[in-house]
């Protein structure tokens, strides 16, 4: 008995289906062409953005380059505590020097793309105060990006190539079997990115509550204290409540220790997971708390 129906339907499917996949193929490729052509936009306004203000600095290259040689004597100090702390001690919380180091050199990297790109974040409260946040909420580009990269401080550009050197030198001094280098580098580049979107997040969380003070003069200290205890390992808290306020309430681990961690000793993927994790409840988290925090503006025209 011959059944062509039947090893028809077998072989290429009912025709329901067939149709109903295509549709979703059609429908999946056209929202990443829109989401492609997005991100490609949204990254050229940031690279304008840059260029713009990198040329309004040099007009003034004197206080330009006083701003990036501060900026290097800061990364300096930071490398001055870090051999005072390991002169009488081999490892602390059982971190050895140049492991300690690469913590340095990731906080430097980390800090140097974030004011970089999003020193903006700082100036909102000035907005709010003086009504200029108007113009950005009008302008037909998502508010919270505009209101992160219109300004950047080109001069932690240097902490950039100083954390890029850091790290450089304590990895030459740091044992590692053949490939294992090239591996851990691209796990750490992953990382360095979930670090990046953690600490921008936890910034935006900060300078959301400016929509009801006002004055954000406390919050910057504030974000400043935070990320400057990122550049120390995070294993010297040593209290349990402490260690789970710095993983999972202020996660200060995941911007720095754990990318450094991993780089050193190689793929975990416990931490990895868990750093991608919290990178994405942070990320959507801070950017509803923001746009709920916006419900509240009051425009200076009002």
């Amino acid at each position: 008995m011959r059944t062509y129906g039947f090893s028809w339907f077998r072989q290429f499917g009912s025709p329901c289906f067939i149709f109903s996949r295509n549709l979703f193929l059609r429908k999946a490729s056209k929202h990443m062409k829109g989401l492609a052509y997005k991100l490609k936009k949204y990254f050229g306004i940031m690279l304008y953005m840059q260029k713009i203000d990198l040329m309004n600095r040099m007009a003034y290259r004197i206080n330009f380059f006083i701003s990036v040689l501060t900026v290097a004597l800061q990364m300096v100090f930071s490398l001055v505590f870090i051999s005072v702390l390991f002169s009488s001690n081999r490892t602390v919380a059982g971190w050895g020097f140049y492991e300690a180091v690469l913590v340095v050199g990731s906080y430097m990297l980390i800090e140097g793309l974030m004011w970089a790109s999003c020193a903006y974040l700082n100036a909102l409260n000035k907005n709010i105060k003086d009504g200029t946040l108007d113009g950005i909420i009008l302008r037909p580009v998502d508010t919270q990006f505009l209101i992160s990269v219109w300004r950047g401080d080109m001069e932690d550009l240097a902490r950039v190539v100083s954390g890029i050197g850091v790290i450089s030198f304590a990895l030459i001094h740091l044992d590692f079997a053949a490939g294992q280098l090239f591996l851990n580098l691209f796990l750490y580049l992953i990382l360095i990115f979930c670090a990046f979107i953690i600490t921008y997040s936890v910034n935006v969380f900060l300078r959301s509550v400016t929509f009801w003070t006002i004055q954000g003069d406390a919050l910057f200290h504030i974000s400043m204290a935070i990320t400057r205890i990122t550049q120390y390992p995070s294993d010297i808290f040593f209290n349990k409540a402490a260690r789970f306020a710095t993983t999972f309430v202020v996660p200060i681990a995941f911007m720095a220790t754990i990318p450094a961690k991993i780089l050193a000793h190689g793929f975990d993927w416990k931490l990895a997971s868990l750093a991608v994790l919290m990178a994405a409840i942070f990320f959507f988290s801070s950017r509803w708390f923001f746009h709920f925090a916006l419900k509240h503006y009051e425009s200076g025209s009002s």
